[in-house]
């Protein structure tokens, strides 16, 4: 018997089975959780059907810190519960089989899901293959048949994806029991990619509600009819206002020489068509669809056989697909939109094997949608339209660079000249090359030459005031997690950064889900904004556990042992050197504070229980049943331990000085216990 494994039911029945019906010429029937069909039988996994055990069925019940750090010297793995039926039919079926293949989605997740299947199975004698496909429409899957490849050479995928697993296990169970023992608060969640994406929202947070006004100036004139801006350095947004305005006095009345004089004809290429970030980041932009539900949406699409493979970070295609591509185009672009296609044999840089991996750029399939809802239809059609501009004719322009003196001050100017509207001419959204605020589009005509002079006229010191950041959307997290929190402007930089950032297409949308279930976050109109919660966790974790650069590291290296470049046990040594240095931090403190706050009249005010003191406040030691806990910081003050005495023994303090309010005024206060919980008293 020969069995085909899909990731989910619908693909099996929607997509398998007529796939097997004409290139095996088979016939199923449907019985209970498979397709019995009279050579090859079509079963299904439900998503992971496998998990990692919890620590306790290693011996790890109680939340000590003598087992911390918990390294498990060998795996243990459960059929998860809910989907125990299924998962027992395929390993009947595994088991029996001669000819097994590997049908999951086409990526690191998917080999996680069929393997940790597979790895239970006992069956020495069946011959393993991968089926590999980023499109779910029948020719493309046929050509994936006859493509078919043994499994082993998805072996490292396999690796990565473990190595992955359980990196994400030792930094879970670990840091979160850890941080929880330590501060006193039993529901800390700590995550390999959770904590440092947090941190990231934290730390825009911060530097928005901390944001002091600047202003900056810029001297602008007027020379042969054009508009030229003073540059010291090389900028013209400068912050000396004694500077600029020393220019601006020289220049009065005076004459500039045109010195250089430089035309070059440009262009503004179109978008390439988008990896799964880019359309998250364009679908949010647009439509504020949260980054979970552009993806779940073009799941959908993909599923229904209109577009390709969504989990993907490449914006290229094979070099290979060009003559189906181009007639893709051909077919569902519209009498406008050709009118400024370019031929086929010129050329498009977003064809380029070499920057394709597992997976190429989203795009069409050609299959005309029928019957999707406006969601859908709003997602789809931003995959066509990027796919389809990527064919375009670029927008050109010449450009004319002046530099023009007075008195030993350096103005410049940008006339630009349109050639070509390109693709703009169609409406597109409009790509800025880098340097074009300096641009003006120029409709006269300029008669000058190298030496010529002119009066300076119009001399204007403007002042600006500096761009205030932004909180975080769904959008620019998404790209801050890509480049691992480094601002960066380049695109090509960017590229190159892909795979150093933190998680991966297919799990950035899921984290940011996390960490608004867990109430580290909240959703304020499209911005994401940290909430206490949040920001203290942030604040208590040892940095090398928020660092996205070191996270954007690890998922490097995950790449590297994806591509056979980097060993799985290499990995895993790393990530244990770095929980063993970080649980090394988690030991209560010993000092005379502590030991005088256990004595028995310095009990926990709600159920005289011990207290407890870390770097973070005070917690009764009784989490389970009471939880009483003072905050080391409130209002952005740290409390000294003279305060925090006061609050147990006597439930209050005198008059503390340093208080910072949420719009950044200070004040001073008193604080006291009421209903069990430190309040501010300003009597």
């Amino acid at each position: 018997m020969k069995l085909l494994i899909a990731e989910k039911p619908s693909v099996a029945v929607s997509s398998y089975r007529p796939l097997l019906e004409e290139v095996e010429h088979e016939s199923f029937q449907k019985r209970d959780g498979f397709l019995q069909g009279k050579d090859w039988c079509i079963s299904w996994c439900v998503g992971h059907l496998v998990e990692m055990a919890y620590p306790a069925e290693y011996g790890w019940e109680k939340w000590e810190l003598d087992d911390l750090p918990m390294l498990p010297s060998e795996w243990k793995y459960n059929a998860k519960k809910a989907t125990k039926d299924q998962f027992d039919v395929l390993m009947d079926l595994m088991s029996k089989a001669d000819v097994i293949v590997n049908g999951a989605d086409a990526g690191r997740e998917g080999e996680l899901i069929y393997r940790l299947v597979r790895e239970m199975v006992k069956n020495d004698r069946a011959e393993e293959k991968r089926l590999w496909i980023n499109s779910f429409v029948q020719k493309d899957m046929v050509k994936g048949w006859k493509n078919i490849k043994p499994g082993k050479d998805y072996k490292p995928l396999f690796d990565a994806a473990l190595c992955r697993a359980k990196s994400d296990w030792l930094v879970g169970m670990n840091f979160s029991r850890g941080y929880s023992i330590k501060t006193g608060v039993r529901q800390i969640s700590v995550g390999r990619v959770q904590t440092p994406s947090l941190a990231l929202i934290v730390r825009r947070d911060h530097d928005v509600e901390n944001w002091k006004d600047a202003v900056f100036y810029e001297l602008h004139a007027t020379w042969k009819g054009v508009t030229i801006i003073y540059h010291l350095d090389g900028k013209r947004d400068l912050d000396n206002h004694a500077l600029v305005d020393s220019a601006l006095q020289a220049c009065k009345g005076k004459e500039g020489e045109l010195t250089h004089m430089e035309e070059n004809e440009k262009k503004n290429s179109p978008g390439k068509p988008f990896d799964l970030a880019g359309l998250q980041k364009a679908a949010n932009k647009v439509y504020g669809f949260k980054a979970q539900e552009t993806l779940d949406v073009t799941q959908k699409l993909y599923e229904g056989k209109y577009v390709t493979y969504p989990r993907t970070d490449s914006e290229y295609l094979p070099s290979s697909m060009l003559d189906e591509s181009y007639q893709t185009m051909t077919e569902i672009a519209s009498e406008e939109e050709k009118a400024v296609m370019r031929m086929k044999d010129e050329s498009f840089v977003f064809f380029n094997s070499s920057k394709v991996t597992d997976h190429f750029a989203i795009i069409p399939t050609g299959v005309i949608p029928k019957e999707l809802s406006d969601k859908e239809m709003k997602v789809y059609n931003l995959i066509r339209d990027r796919f389809v501009l990527a064919f375009a004719k670029p927008y050109r322009y010449k450009q004319t660079d002046l530099v023009v003196m007075c008195e030993g001050n350096e103005f410049r100017a940008a006339l630009k000249v349109v050639v070509d509207m390109g693709f703009k001419g169609i409406g597109a959204e409009e790509k800025e090359d880098e340097g074009e605020e300096n641009e003006q589009v120029f409709t006269g005509q300029l008669v000058a030459n190298v030496g010529d002079r002119d009066s300076m006229n119009d001399l204007d010191l403007i002042e600006k005031k500096r761009s205030k950041p932004k909180y975080h959307t769904e959008g620019t997290l998404i790209t801050a997690m890509e480049t691992a929190g480094r601002e960066i402007d380049s695109e090509e930089l960017r590229e190159v950064l892909k795979g150093q950032g933190i998680g991966t297409p297919a799990t950035r949308a899921g984290i940011i889900e996390l960490l608004k279930r867990r109430e580290y976050i909240s959703q304020k109109g499209k911005f994401l904004i940290s909430t206490a919660k949040g920001r203290e966790l942030v604040n208590i974790v040892d940095e090398s556990v928020s660092s996205a650069e070191m996270t954007g590291s690890w998922e490097h290296k995950l790449k590297q042992v994806e591509q056979g470049e980097y060993a799985a046990e290499s990995f895993m040594t790393e990530i244990e050197e770095m929980v063993k240095n970080v649980s090394k931090t988690f030991s209560e403190k010993d000092t005379e504070f502590e030991k005088k706050m256990q004595t028995e009249e310095n009990t926990c005010p709600e159920c005289k229980g011990i207290m407890r003191l870390s770097d973070h406040g005070a917690f009764c030691k009784d989490d389970e049943h009471c939880g009483f806990k003072i905050w080391r910081t409130m209002a952005k003050k740290k409390l000294p331990d003279g305060a925090i005495i006061d609050l147990v023994v006597k439930g209050k303090t005198k008059k503390l000085k340093g208080f910072t309010s949420s719009k950044g005024k200070k004040f001073d206060a008193k604080l006291k216990l009421e209903d069990g919980k430190v309040v501010f008293d300003f009597s």
